[in-house]
């Protein structure tokens, strides 16, 4: 069985994510926090999951999709974008490492 799930904004999702007040902040530390839990409707079996995508510029896209080609030909670890800006790891237990241009890249 295959669900699609609809894109959520960010800014939404932020505005679901905040506390309300202090005392649910206190709270929110002290809990762990399911989908189900913030989307009561949604199941939380667990084989779920939710990704926040950014929209990056062409630039920043472009080395993403870069990176995704090297990371599925195992030459690296794993990749995202946090902020707009780009980061892969070579290694699962490697530092991150900040990519600004192909020459990056190649450079690992």
């Amino acid at each position: 069985m295959k669900y699609h799930i609809k894109s959520i904004k960010a800014e939404t999702l932020s505005k679901v994510l905040q506390p309300q007040d202090e005392s649910q902040d206190l709270q929110r530390t002290h809990k762990a926090e399911t989908i189900a839990d913030l989307f009561p409707g949604y199941s939380s079996t667990g084989r779920h999951r939710i990704f926040v995508n950014e929209n990056l510029t062409a630039v920043r896209r472009s080395l993403i999709e870069a990176a995704n080609k090297r990371r599925k030909d195992g030459s690296l670890s794993s990749v995202w974008s946090l902020d707009g800006k780009v980061y892969v790891k070579s290694t699962p237990e490697g530092s991150p490492i900040r990519i600004l241009t192909e020459q990056d890249l190649n450079d690992i």
